[in-house]
């Protein structure tokens, strides 16, 4: 891949979204990295060699202009959103503030940076990819983060028949139980008990989940847009189109 590339990634920090980096950046691209939260794994990145810059997104998303400088000469190939909020419980113990949250981040956040990308991928022909979840079909006992999930679905719908006579594609990837910081605090019976509702019986590497984002961005998934790939070791068959 060619250095003048560059593919920006939200949740950079975050289990998925570190190997997309990593992913990246071996491949030969320059990464611009969004994050929400600034902290010492945001300062880390902004040491590594072919990371242009760490923007904070705590806030919402960059402006253009602030992409825009932060890309210098290299243009924008790719968009990956990695990111997710896990707000509430069952509809008993949903509260505003949370449902709002979850909407806030999972879609709207996700929205406004897809509209400040998009003129981007537009000069490059270049390509989105948004990681969901089996819960915005199947359900959860977190109805905030089951709901907006499945607004995720409605988005990237729409934005692939928006986008695609423009030559912009997008697509997504829904991942299967996956061992990252979010799943750290699980217990040894909690990680034998989701591995064992796993046909391929264990749980995924975020590596794993890197490799068909990395596939969907390039050339090779170029006849692809409003696709969803099933990354869940077969747990939800059916899942995706």
């Amino acid at each position: 891949m060619s250095n003048a590339s560059s593919i920006l990634i939200a949740g950079a920090v975050g289990g998925i979204g570190s190997a997309v980096v990593d992913r990246a950046l071996a491949q030969g691209y320059s990464v611009i990295a969004l994050v929400r939260i600034w902290d010492q794994r945001a300062r880390d990145l902004q040491s590594r060699s072919g990371v242009l810059a760490v923007l904070d997104a705590s806030q919402g998303a960059p402006s253009a202009s602030r992409l825009r400088e932060a890309l210098g000469e290299r243009s924008l190939s790719g968009f990956v959103w990695c990111v997710g909020v896990s707000e509430g419980g069952i509809t008993a113990e949903q509260t505003s503030t949370q449902w709002h949250k979850a909407f806030d981040v999972n879609v709207g956040l996700a929205m406004d940076l897809a509209r400040v990308c998009f003129p981007l991928l537009q000069e490059c022909r270049g390509s989105a990819v948004f990681v969901g979840s089996p819960v915005a079909m199947v359900g959860a006992r977190k109805v905030a983060y089951a709901a907006s999930k499945a607004a995720l679905i409605g988005l990237v719908a729409a934005l692939s028949a928006e986008w695609a006579p423009r030559g912009v594609r997008v697509n997504g990837i829904v991942p299967g139980a996956t061992r990252t910081p979010m799943t750290a605090d699980w217990s040894h019976e909690k990680r034998a008990a989701v591995a064992s509702t796993i046909p391929l019986g264990c749980m995924a590497e975020a590596a794993e989940m890197a490799g068909p984002i990395a596939f969907l961005l390039s050339p090779d998934a170029s006849f692809m847009t409003g696709a969803w790939l099933n990354v869940t070791g077969g747990a939800y068959p059916g899942v995706g189109a």
